[in-house]
Parts: structure tokens; C-alpha cells; sequence
């Protein structure tokens, strides 16, 4: 067991974003007043001389600027979603990918003297990896290696096996390991380098490289497991974000000397998601930890600090035969009326030490709530990789149902999120402590999910299900809550009728809403009337 400690109060340099209220959180308990900057990488940017988010304050996702004296105000922008905000070599240009909240891509548009402009359509999120002002790089769909643009916008990029870069005559190429990805590239301020991320599983390789022959830069290599993000200090030293469970943490690497120093101090906790630096080489980055809601902090800030009247917080790692299970185990005031079992989606998607809404509402109405990372999850630092090769819907049950017999108290609650809803569900199924299953923007049964109208759950689920697919839907053994959108293409809501139908599941359908509980109209529909059933079930 390690304790999560308190860190250090948090640096206050940034305001924190202002409470969001009114009809947009009418309704819905206290902890989702709390307005959070937008949760996919890249959702910080510099421009025009401040720091810009995307972020929840206002309902949807806004773009929101800091201005002196400690205060936010709202870049206007056309109607919809505005997230991932980035700025050309200037820092004058703003771009951001607009999109409604019920589609995965939308268009990428840029701001300009005559207001906003399309600059591509059909742009799924998280797919648009570097803009100058003039030119923008995407990621390679098929394979989703990362791509950047070096000087006068020549495209980095990864083919047949080889990183490469230049125009014309000066094109060059740098093979790869076989079977490696390159999940980040990020180019110097002056774009003369380039830092290459080269994954293989849990191996990661970083590697700086010059843009204009594709050289190496220097004899050093760090061999840390990193997420996608980078901010660059100056020309030999960049911020990245390193996992080290259950933080992910901010450290800094001078590529030149090999030096890799951590921003916190150790026992420190917190999660960064976002990073961006100034043409100065100021650094800020978006931050949280349970019980902070995630914010703008400077680089110079301490990890941000503990809430001591919220739920107080540790880690577990359950051995379920070998395999470890890392939890992140949040505990009431008082002792626990009950256990709910958090699983999120995916699959490899982990859950990590940061703040989340729903869970300050259970701990405070006396709930244990257990985050479980299965085997599935994607943790990928090699002690909580999976120890064998592993059946999707199965092995991580087993998981699940591991961590469920060492941390739980009293009855038992599984809440799952799209995977993670088929593991919630096939867990209230196996325990006899549990007395129900929540199922939000998730599937029960493989065959659920066999008429997909998105391509990459298709392929997954013919991966990972494969005869499964044309089973019948499971029987029910335990209540079930579900709520789903009716215009998620990726887990048909038709689907779900049927246990509705056959089992008595209590089915929330919400009008408008794609995959997953995303906007405070869903929010409104779904929170409420599932913590009442959650309180129903266990008495």
C-alpha cells in the first residue's frame, strides 16, 4: 500500500477557473459547480502574450484566456465545441478544433483578421498534431505514428519503417525498430531539432534528431515512459510528462547533457495532462489531483495541493495470481455504507490520481469508491504490464473481481464507462457482495457491439471478441442502470433495448448525446437519477 500525500498549497500564480452555475449545472451536486480545463492533450496554448485554454466553465468546451489580476475571459468562437487550442510560430495565430459535442471530428479552424476560417474538415479529435500558421501536420490514421512540421513547414513524419523529414533534395529518412511507434514529435522553438517519442510496448526510446538532415543531435537517449505532450524551455531543454503510477508527472530533459530532472518533489501527486510554453520559455501546464480540480499552473508551481475535508485517498496493488492490479482507493469520512467499483473506458485507457466530479459526490454520501486499472487498462510501465497474453472480457473480469474481493465494504456497486461497462457488468454478475451495475455509453454483452458504425470499435471488437460477436446477449443476474446516447455511432443504443426488454434494465436513452455522458444536458439527465438508484439497490 503507498499513501497519497498532500502536496504543498498550489502556486498562485494562475486564478483558478470561476464555478460554473446557473442552468448549466441546475440540478447536479456541488462538485460539479467545479469547472475543469478540457481533459485531451494539447488544451493549453500561448497567444497574443497569454495563456489560453479549452475548458468547462461556461457549459461545453470554451476557449478562455487569463488576463492580469488574476481573472478569465472567453475567446469567442463559433457555435459548438472549441478544443485543443494551438498558436502558429508567431504566437499570434490562434487555431483550435470546433466539433458538436455528439461527433468525434469536426472541422479545424483558425482565427484570423477577418474573424474564423475553416483550415480542413472532417478532423477527428486529437489527430492534428502541429500548426505554424500556415500549415498543419496530422497523424497517420492507419498506423498513428505522430507527425510534426519542421522549417518552412516540411512534414516529419513516419513511412514504410522510417522517420522522414525535408523537401526536395534535402529529404532524408532514419529507420525504425521494427514494430515501434512513434507516439510524439515535437520540434525546438527555432524547429532546428526535433524530440522523437519511439515506442515498443513498454519500452519508450526519446531521441532528438536535427531537422535539417536528420541527424543525431546528440549521444543521449531517455528511456522513460512518456505520454504525447512536450513544451519546449529553449533549444536543449524540454518539459515532458513521464507516468509514474499513479502520477503523471512533469520532469525536464536536457537532451544536450542527459540530464532529467522532476518538477515535484518526491511524494508529491498530481496528474498533468497538458503543456505549453511561451517564446520565452515560460512553461505552464494543466494539472489536478483528487482533490483539485484540473487548473493552470506554472512550471515553478508545486504539485497542487490536498482538500484535507475530502475523501481521503491511497493506492492499492492487488495481486490477482500474478498479474497486479493497481487501484486508486478513495475513502469517506466516515466508514464506508458501501463499495463502488469504477471501471473506465477504452480499452487503455488507465485511471490515474486526478479529480473527478462523480467521485467526490460518492465519497461524501459515505461510499468506498475503487478506480481498478485490469490488465487491459494500458498502464504501460513494465511492473503493471500484463504478465501473459490475455482475454479481453475475461481475464480483466478476474481482475476486476480480484480487486473487488480485497478493497470493497459492504455491498458493491460496478460502474463502467464504454469498455469499461462490459467489465462492470460481467462483475455484478460474478460477486456475490454486488447488488447492481452502472453502464454509461457502454456495452454488456460483445454482441452489442457487432453492429458498430465506427471503423476502429469494429476492428477492435473483431480483435478482441472475435467468435464472441455472434453470441446472444448475456442474462442479467443483478439490477442494471444504462444510460447511453441515441446518437453514439459507436455502441448502438438498439443494442441495449434488449435488456430492457428481457432483463427489467432501467435504460436511460438521451436525445443528442454521441458516445459518452459529455454535455451538462446529459449530465442533468443522468447523474441524479442514477445516484438515486445507486442508493435504491444497496437498501
Amino acid at each position: 500500500m503507498t499513501t497519497l500525500h498532500p502536496a504543498p498549497e498550489h502556486h498562485q500564480g494562475f486564478a483558478r477557473l470561476p464555478r460554473r452555475s446557473g442552468a448549466v449545472v441546475e440540478g447536479l451536486p456541488r462538485p460539479f459547480t467545479e469547472a475543469l480545463i478540457d481533459h485531451p492533450p494539447n488544451s493549453v496554448a500561448w497567444w497574443r502574450g497569454r495563456w489560453v485554454v479549452s475548458a468547462t466553465a461556461w457549459g461545453g468546451r470554451d476557449l478562455a484566456a487569463a488576463v492580469p489580476g488574476g481573472a478569465w475571459e472567453t475567446v469567442a468562437a463559433p457555435p459548438g465545441w472549441a478544443r485543443r487550442p494551438m498558436t502558429g510560430d508567431s504566437g499570434d495565430a490562434l487555431s483550435c478544433l470546433l466539433h458538436d459535442p455528439s461527433e468525434d471530428g469536426g472541422e479545424q479552424i483558425a482565427l484570423g483578421p477577418d474573424g474564423w476560417s475553416t483550415l480542413r474538415g472532417g478532423v477527428e479529435l486529437g489527430t492534428v498534431a502541429d500548426w505554424n500558421g500556415a500549415d498543419l501536420a496530422v497523424h497517420d490514421p492507419v498506423h498513428r505514428h505522430a507527425s510534426a512540421l519542421g522549417p518552412n513547414g516540411a512534414l516529419l513524419s513516419v513511412a514504410d519503417g522510417r522517420l522522414r523529414g525535408g523537401t526536395g533534395a534535402g529529404r532524408w529518412s532514419v529507420p525504425l525498430p521494427p514494430g515501434c511507434t512513434v507516439s510524439l514529435i515535437s520540434c525546438s522553438p527555432g524547429r532546428a531539432h526535433a524530440l522523437v517519442v519511439v515506442r515498443n510496448r513498454s519500452d519508450f526510446q526519446t531521441h532528438v534528431f536535427r531537422t535539417a538532415d536528420g541527424t543525431s543531435a546528440g549521444p543521449h537517449s531517455l528511456r522513460e515512459v512518456l505520454q504525447p505532450v512536450a513544451a519546449w524551455i529553449d533549444e536543449h531543454r524540454a518539459v515532458l510528462v513521464r507516468e509514474r503510477w499513479p502520477r503523471l508527472e512533469p520532469v525536464v530533459w536536457n537532451w544536450a547533457t542527459g540530464e532529467c530532472e522532476p518538477v515535484w518533489e518526491a511524494g508529491a501527486l498530481g496528474t498533468v495532462r497538458s503543456l505549453a510554453a511561451s517564446p520565452d520559455g515560460d512553461v505552464a501546464y494543466a494539472a489536478s489531483t483528487p482533490w483539485v480540480p484540473r487548473n493552470l499552473f506554472p512550471l515553478d508551481a508545486p504539485a497542487p495541493g490536498a482538500d484535507p475535508e475530502r475523501a481521503q485517498v491511497r493506492t492499492e496493488v492487488v495481486d490477482n495470481a500474478g498479474q497486479p492490479v493497481p487501484c486508486v482507493v478513495h475513502d469517506p469520512p466516515t466508514a464506508p455504507r458501501a463499495t463502488c467499483l469504477v471501471f473506465p473506458g477504452g480499452p487503455h485507457e488507465p485511471v490515474w490520481s486526478e479529480y473527478a466530479p462523480l467521485v467526490d459526490v460518492l465519497s461524501a454520501a459515505g461510499w468506498r469508491v475503487v478506480k481498478v486499472n485490469v490488465r487491459s487498462s494500458g498502464l504501460r510501465e513494465a511492473r503493471f504490464r500484463p504478465r501473459s497474453a490475455f482475454r479481453y472480457g475475461v481475464d480483466d473480469v478476474a481482475d476486476a473481481c480480484a480487486a473487488a474481493r480485497a478493497l470493497a465494504a459492504g455491498p458493491v456497486v460496478s460502474l463502467g464507462m464504454s469498455y469499461g461497462g462490459s467489465i462492470a457488468s460481467a462483475c455484478a454478475g460474478t460477486l456475490p457482495e454486488a447488488v447492481g451495475a452502472v453502464v454509461l455509453a457502454g456495452f454488456v454483452s460483445p454482441c452489442d457491439v457487432a453492429d458498430s458504425r465506427y471503423g476502429p470499435v469494429r476492428e477492435f471488437a473483431a480483435f478482441a471478441f472475435g467468435e464472441r460477436l455472434g453470441d446472444r446477449p448475456r442474462r442479467l443476474g443483478t439490477p442494471h442502470f444504462i444510460a447511453h446516447g441515441e446518437k453514439d455511432d459507436r455502441i448502438p443504443v438498439a443494442s441495449l433495448e434488449h435488456y430492457r426488454h428481457h432483463d427489467g434494465a432501467d435504460l436511460l436513452r438521451l436525445p443528442g448525446e454521441g458516445h459518452g455522458i459529455h454535455t451538462d444536458s446529459a449530465a442533468r439527465a443522468v447523474y441524479p437519477a442514477m445516484l438515486h438508484w445507486m442508493e435504491g439497490v444497496i437498501s
